[in-house]
């Protein structure tokens, strides 16, 4: 090699200038500050400048380092070696933060899926994730085939807010069950950390003909909680607009004192060209009968949002920052 580039590569300054190009062009695109990019942090990777950028960091790092071994082994064979330096473990740290920034930036997965009780998500084992350069299977789609066991809301005292909220699921092909909750992010098999945002209700509507043939049913995912809160759907087979809330105990009292109902109970009230045709309160699968047609709900199942994040590139980003930055507080320490 060139000397003066041996020189360059194992330069103070390129580290220096190197690394405060990565942080100004990472913090331009995340900070959105001056537009701003659309994929997230770690497609930032992505971009030809962080990358060739962080190739000429990975390059100089390891040229130091080997400067660095190859004269401490000199050192050592004239007898006045001192054991390796703490540099060294600071750039040894660097290299491999480095290294599972690339494999997190090829394979990594971040997203959300909103499934209810008893829903199986199937999609492509084979598919791999848009935007991934490395078409291999630690860049497939982690959401393949994921089935929704179980979702439990532990409720507060008045049941207006939930403490946390546990979930049962099941994953492809390993068939591995995973125990999700809303407090910590729990990692599961492949390097991937699952948690819980959000929980609701998931009634099934059922429509009739007013001689109780049923012609379509569905479960729908709706926002009910807290008791109360009111949201909404349309069906593209009929004008109406239904709106729907759910008691899972009871309504307000003077509510239940004028429907002569007790939970737990759905409050329906449907419009058609701003009249309303309906406005009461339903039963599990008690139809309402709105001339046309009769709808009713049933008992309703619970849904979860969960944000699930696969990255194997933690396994060497997690190390190589904890290398690194205890070794350079060893370093400062010694100095000071």
């Amino acid at each position: 090699m060139n000397v003066k580039m041996r020189e360059l590569l194992q330069s103070a300054l390129l580290t220096k200038l190197t690394l405060l190009f990565i942080v100004s062009y990472l913090f331009w695109g995340v900070s959105g500050i001056f537009g701003g990019f659309s994929e997230g942090f770690f497609r930032l990777l992505h971009k030809s400048p962080a990358v060739i950028s962080m190739l000429v960091l990975l390059a100089n790092l390891s040229a130091r380092l080997a400067a660095g071994l190859k004269a401490r082994g000199k050192d050592a064979a004239s007898g006045s070696g001192s054991g390796p330096g703490l540099s060294g473990f600071v750039h040894a740290g660097l290299i491999l933060f480095i290294l599972g920034a690339f494999v997190s930036g090829l394979t990594r997965f971040e997203g959300t899926v909103v499934a209810a009780e008893g829903q199986t998500l199937d999609g492509d084992e084979a598919g791999f994730l848009p935007g991934t350069l490395y078409k291999r299977p630690l860049a497939s789609n982690p959401l393949s085939q994921f089935a929704m066991l179980e979702v439990d809301p532990r409720y507060k005292p008045n049941r207006t807010a939930a403490w946390f909220v546990k979930a049962k699921a099941k994953l492809a092909g390993s068939g591995d069950i995973v125990l999700i909750n809303s407090v910590f992010p729990v990692f599961a098999k492949g390097a991937t950390l699952f948690s819980i945002k959000d929980f609701g209700f998931a009634p099934m509507y059922r429509l009739s003909h007013p001689d109780g043939r049923v012609f379509d049913e569905a479960f729908l995912l709706f926002k009910l909680f807290p008791p109360g809160n009111e949201d909404y759907f349309r069906l593209v087979t009929t004008p109406e607009t239904f709106y729907l809330r759910y008691f899972p105990e009871a309504p307000l009292a003077q509510d239940r004192i004028a429907s002569g109902k007790r939970g737990p109970l759905y409050k329906l009230r449907v419009t058609k060209n701003l009249a309303v045709i309906f406005n009461g309160y339903l039963s599990y699968d008690e139809p309402a009968d709105l001339r046309a047609f009769k709808i009713s709900f049933s008992e309703p199942r619970r849904w979860a949002k969960l944000h699930i994040v696969r990255d194997y590139g933690l396994f060497l980003m997690a190390p190589g920052a904890f290398l690194a930055f205890f070794s350079a507080l060893a370093a400062v320490w010694r100095k000071y």
